[in-house]
């Protein structure tokens, strides 16, 4: 629950959730339950409401259980992440392959470093 209060903190609680449970939501979005309840409401001339969209949105997802991500993710936040965080992200060693084919940030039009 730090990182619900550090988006509390930072303002950005009206635009990301924390929740407790981990959850993927699979599948394309125009097949999804989610775009199909709001489609229909909004051809009956209707408006959704959070909840009805949320409900819909809960359709889709799959649980996705902790403990087989446990051991990986303690290593991560032990040993990786601190080694990251005392280097510049300059001098990070910089990889895309075959396993980034299908990350939404590939490709990406950052800013550039002169900017930052």
């Amino acid at each position: 629950m730090a990182l619900a209060g550090w988006l509390l903190d930072q303002g950005l609680d009206g635009q990301f959730v924390v929740v407790s449970d981990g959850a993927v939501w699979p599948g394309s979005h125009d097949a999804s339950n989610l775009t199909v309840v709001d489609r229909r409401i909004r051809s009956a001339g209707g408006i959704p409401t959070p909840q009805e969209l949320f409900a819909a949105f809960e359709n889709d997802l799959e649980s996705v259980p902790f403990e087989p991500f446990a051991f990986r993710l303690q290593r991560f936040f032990q040993d990786e992440l601190p080694e990251v965080l005392q280097s510049s992200w300059r001098d990070l060693p910089y990889h895309v392959d075959n396993r980034c084919r299908s990350c939404e940030y590939l490709g990406y039009p950052w800013r550039i470093a002169t900017e930052i």
